[in-house]
């Protein structure tokens, strides 16, 4: 991992994705699919995974979600317009915020709750 550049997976539109990338300090991965989204997760090391729950990339998100919530503990921003929808109890590292949430409001919910390298991003 570079520290200057921490990894997120950022599961759902490759747009969105790009978009998060430009914006942040931060490389990004993009994970269109289920298949590439715990590839990533597992070989890329990740700081910190962002799951976009857009009405449709809905499947990918929940399948997504649950199947890491088994493989690692890492923190997680889902970005949906149903908040309720995502069961955070269980989970201190997950937190939802709205879809249409700036790159500013993700990193700094990422750095809240994130790695000593998410914190240290300006």
């Amino acid at each position: 991992m570079n520290k200057k550049n921490p990894v997120i997976v950022y599961v759902g539109n490759d747009d969105r994705a790009t978009d998060f990338m430009e914006a942040s300090d931060t490389y990004v991965l993009g994970a269109p699919t289920l298949q590439i989204a715990l590839a990533q997760i597992m070989f890329s090391n990740p700081d910190a995974i962002i799951i976009d729950a857009t009405p449709e990339n809905m499947l990918i998100a929940e399948d997504t979600y649950f199947h890491l919530r088994t493989l690692r503990n890492l923190p997680v921003v889902v970005l949906s317009d149903m908040p309720g929808r995502w069961d955070t109890t269980k989970h201190q590292e997950v937190s939802v915020l709205l879809n249409d949430a700036s790159a500013e409001e993700i990193m700094a919910e990422l750095q809240h709750s994130g790695t000593q390298e998410l914190a240290e991003i300006r």
